[in-house]
């Protein structure tokens, strides 16, 4: 307490005339205007040396080396640590990000999956409640001071900034202290100081409003355990999760998801809370140049494509740890969801992050069958030179017909001699459903004529899924049987692979979709006459006159998503450039592969045919990815002949482009012979 003689407070004399000291365990259980005016009584008497502060020595600021405009800002928050700690970008062009403390504040600890730690008590909740309330949002920056921190187990020898975040009321204009905000909540404690450490300008503020906090029992001070959500379904590292939950998150539409991380500038991982679902996440039809990448846990170190670090600065600033709106479309192999992406405040007025980048040069787009606004995006971004166009020079009218003719053209390149004498092009063209990707540029499809068998199939394979009985004994291997998929819980036919030792599981190929999954006995069933005697629908085709990565080489996995974002948008179009023997075993696989070139197709019912005009002709599933830099051309993987030299030559000019800007798996120079992928 305090005592008071007439009209003079006692405690203030004492600290006026150097006679006394402020005690800070007692000073926290003043009033904080109170609080606040005996700390400055006691600062007068320090700085007059009065009595016992006669010797006193005023310690140094550790701002003092600090500029003015580094002490005291307005930026933006684009990332939240935890709950005591932001990321904040200053205004400027050139400004770099500043990692900000809150001054004398400690929120709990959130957890370190790597390190093995749990979160501490209401740690998620602290994180969350400063995310919702900062994130994107213009804040003042006061700098109160610098703590050091020495060399550790953890780390080098470090500091950090430590300072007074406020948030302004747009109403009023009143700043308001996000340090308070937490503390009367009881998301965070007041940090005890030592009599002349460094503190937070508003210190007593601090104090008062944990006071509160601790009176009405608010989160940390309740007593009670922080209540436990539901655990996420997280499917971000799971790719046979992630090909379960597609069905099931196309039909949600567009969904409501908060951005996790920004991994890459083509990869995200997303929370979708209505679904309680993690997962990962690339924006279909676009690629952004790849960052660089400082290597560890297992991955080589990399240098950035031409502005790929500038591609992720941009997605992280625009999207990290926001809410935005996705629409799920396809899931690639590695389990990466492919869809848009719409951001912005304004529901009514959100954008296409995906046009937002191709308008702004940062990303190409890769669909043939892209939306209007993608690809005037480009047209512009191009028109402008902006960034990754910089050396963009528009193609001549010969460059747009040789392409036309031969790498760009649906009816292929062994008519583009023309003339009388001309050979007829007798290769075997057709549309086809692709439904499954491997690696090496290798995948599975339905041909378009094989449709309405399908249907028929699938009808008989429902009636007969629902009346069939549990199987009474055990399935030998490559016999054909029907599955339940686990996915979509319908019923479709299947190749059985292998076998548990007890027959309580097998894993399957299924045999019309070329896709292959581990399933228990419950979910098998015999296959009746009438539908094994329709052979397998689904043909096993590679990609002619290039040579893909395997999956784990480098390159693979970037290669595979690709050709997912390329062909999984409907139907497409087919022409075989050459039949080889495969090396499939029974019904499982057809005992041929064919060697093809597809051109995706904007619509499911569009008749294949050539084109010279530059604004429609097609681009090859190979143009795709050796303009990536994830194939390269590989004509003695094919028979010689007219058509795969005219082939290597349309194609070639797309290989030099991707060598010429250092993509892919040219970003380190020429990777040599194809053989070494």
């Amino acid at each position: 307490g305090h005592a008071q003689s007439s009209s003079v407070n006692l405690a203030e004399a004492l600290l006026a005339q150097g006679l006394a000291k402020v005690v800070d365990w007692s000073a926290s259980m003043l009033p904080a205007a109170v609080s606040a005016k005996l700390r400055a009584t006691e600062r007068a008497a320090k700085e007059q040396r009065l009595r016992m502060w006669t010797g006193w020595t005023p310690p140094t600021s550790s701002t003092a080396h600090l500029e003015t405009n580094d002490t005291k800002y307005v930026g933006t928050v684009v990332e939240v640590v935890s709950g005591d700690t932001i990321v904040v970008l200053p205004p400027g062009k050139n400004a770099q990000e500043r990692r900000i403390s809150l001054s004398s504040l400690r929120a709990p600890r959130v957890g370190n999956a790597r390190a093995g730690r749990q979160g501490e008590p209401y740690s998620a909740a602290s994180k969350d409640f400063l995310r919702k309330t900062v994130i994107g949002k213009k804040v003042s920056v006061e700098v109160d001071y610098v703590r050091a921190l020495p060399e550790g187990p953890t780390g080098p020898a470090t500091s950090l900034t430590m300072a007074t975040v406020s948030l302004p009321d747009k109403s009023s204009g009143e700043q308001h202290n996000v340090a308070v905000m937490l503390l009367v909540r009881g998301l965070a404690t007041v940090q005890r100081h030592r009599a002349d450490d460094e503190r937070s300008s508003q210190y007593e503020d601090l104090q008062a409003a944990e006071a509160k906090a601790i009176q009405g029992k608010k989160g940390v001070h309740s007593g009670k355990d922080e209540p436990v959500g539901r655990e996420p379904n997280d499917a971000s590292q799971n790719a046979n999760k992630a090909k379960q939950m597609l069905p099931h998150l196309q039909r949600g539409g567009r969904m409501r998801a908060v951005v996790e991380a920004v991994l890459s500038s083509n990869r995200l991982k997303l929370t979708i809370p209505a679904q309680s679902t993690v997962l990962a996440f690339s924006l279909n039809g676009v690629r952004a140049p790849a960052p660089a990448r400082r290597g560890g846990g297992g991955d080589a170190p990399r240098d950035a494509e031409p502005y790929g670090d500038e591609a992720l600065r941009s997605v992280r600033h625009r999207v990290l740890q926001r809410e935005v709106d996705v629409e799920v479309v396809t899931c690639d192999k590695s389990g990466a969801f492919l869809g848009s992406m719409y951001i912005g405040n304004d529901p009514s007025r959100m954008e296409d992050l995906s046009v937002m980048l191709v308008r702004d040069g940062l990303a190409r787009v890769m669909r043939r069958d892209a939306p209007p606004e993608l690809k005037d995006a480009e047209s512009a971004a191009k028109s402008s030179k902006l960034r990754i166009w910089e050396s963009y020079v528009e193609p001549t009218e010969e460059e747009l017909a040789a392409a036309a003719a031969g790498g760009g053209s649906q009816n292929g390149a062994g008519n583009s001699a023309g003339g009388a004498g001309a050979r007829p092009d007798t290769r075997e063209t057709f549309d086809a459903m692709v439904t499954e990707i491997e690696e090496r540029g290798a995948f599975w499809a339905q041909r378009a004529s094989n449709q309405a068998t399908i249907e028929r199939i699938q009808g008989a394979l429902k009636e007969a899924g629902a009346s069939a009985a549990p199987p009474a004994s055990r399935f030998a291997v490559g016999t054909m049987v029907m599955c339940q998929f686990s996915s979509d819980k319908q019923w479709y036919r299947a190749s059985v692979e292998s076998a548990a030792k007890d027959g309580s599981s097998y894993d399957v190929f299924y045999v019309d979709f070329g896709n292959r999954e581990s399933v228990t006995a419950d979910r098998m069933r015999p296959l009746t006459p009438d539908l094994l005697s329709t052979p397998p629908l689904a043909q096993h085709f590679q990609l002619a006159y290039v040579r893909v990565p395997s999956y784990n080489a480098d390159g693979g996995s970037e290669a595979v998503e690709l050709l997912g974002e390329v062909l999984f948008q409907g139907m497409c179009s087919f022409r075989v450039e050459e039949t080889e023997k495969g090396e499939g075993k029974g019904p499982r696989l057809s005992a041929t592969i064919h060697k093809v070139t597809v051109y995706p197709k904007s619509d499911a019912g569009e008749a294949s045919s050539s084109s010279s005009s530059s604004s429609s002709a097609p681009v090859s599933a190979q143009a795709a990815l050796l303009q990536a830099g994830v194939a390269l051309l590989h004509p003695r993987g094919s028979r010689p002949g007219p058509h795969r030299d005219e082939a290597v030559r349309s194609l070639k000019g797309h290989e030099d482009e991707a060598r010429k800007a250092h993509r892919g798996i040219f970003r380190y120079g020429d990777p040599g012979s194809d053989d070494e992928l």
